[in-house]
């Protein structure tokens, strides 16, 4: 996890090793589409359309869990327990479709009979399987709208093999060798980690060894130790990934600087609250009740 847009929230886009500029960036990316109270989802429900043809992907859970969850539902501070996000991602990779949008729902989002919904679909653009994501959420007034307009908050994740990737953690050669160019070995073995390039993934370990191994921040090391635990989940090693998280713990007595500690702290319950969720994916025995619409859904 980086320390920026949440991708890995682990840096500033130019100097991730001061404290001031971490803070500032942290927040920036972290508030800036958010609305000013923590919201919490009193009615959580899940809408299938009766056109919908789902179509059979073999998902990785930590994708998935980290894509839905880092950019959807924190900029929505949409405030679920693990299983009910658990209950969420099944509903969404067991449910997307080309033939119709499919919708999550929540009641008395913020207020009693205010509602919250979630359209997605998949859409094939230039022999890529994307999914598309909107809300009824306008960010610009900070209110819930009737219709999905092009103000609306959405996002677009694109599925390849068992990737689940955010779009704008695809993966960029410009961006690569800007990376290599400044020596941002944590930024590097993020990027790769990420995409939807699985050869990249065996360069991440020879990357983070040498943050290990050299003479890198006690921030940094800390972040390193975040990303081996984001492998691990990928890997389907919860218990491994958290030995890493537990590292952390440890680490963060070694960061001097209180604002990089606190931005490493955050990011560790993130990675926390990410491995709850995949966890309860991987015990649940039974996918959760769903309810049929009675037609086509959203706007």
């Amino acid at each position: 996890m980086r320390k920026t847009d949440q991708k890995s929230m682990k840096k500033s886009p130019r100097n991730y090793n001061k404290p001031g500029l971490l803070l500032l960036a942290f927040f920036a990316a972290i508030v800036a589409a958010m609305p000013p109270d923590s919201l919490n989802a009193e009615e959580l429900m899940f809408f299938r359309s009766n056109d919908t043809v789902p179509v059979e992907l073999e998902l990785n859970d930590y994708f998935i869990v980290h894509g839905l969850q880092v950019y959807l539902l924190r900029p929505l501070r949409i405030d679920l327990s693990p299983e009910e996000t658990a209950s969420l991602v099944h509903f969404v990779r067991s449910s997307m479709s080309r033939e119709a949008a499919n919708q999550i729902r929540i009641d008395n989002f913020r207020d009693t009979g205010e509602t919250l919904y979630i359209n997605f679909k998949l859409l094939d653009a230039k022999g890529e399987m994307r999914l598309i994501m909107l809300s009824n959420f306008h960010p610009a007034s900070n209110s819930l709208k009737e219709k999905i307009t092009e103000e609306s908050f959405g996002t677009a994740y694109l599925i390849k093999g068992d990737r689940f990737v955010y779009y704008r953690n695809e993966f960029d050669q410009e961006k690569e060798a800007e990376l290599k160019e400044n020596n941002d070995l944590l930024g590097l073995a993020d990027d790769y980690l990420l995409d939807e390039k699985l050869e990249n993934d065996a360069e991440v370990p020879g990357l983070l060894d040498r943050v290990d191994e050299e003479d890198f921040s006690a921030l940094d090391k800390a972040f390193s130790t975040l990303t081996r635990a984001q492998m691990a989940m990928i890997d389907g090693k919860l218990e491994e990934a958290e030995s890493y998280c537990e590292k952390v713990r440890t680490q963060l007595n070694f960061i001097q600087d209180d604002q990089a500690r606190a931005i490493a702290r955050e990011v560790l319950t993130i990675c926390l609250r990410e491995l709850e969720i995949v966890r309860v994916l991987k015990n649940r025995a039974n996918p959760p009740a769903e309810k049929p619409s009675s037609g086509k859904v959203g706007s």
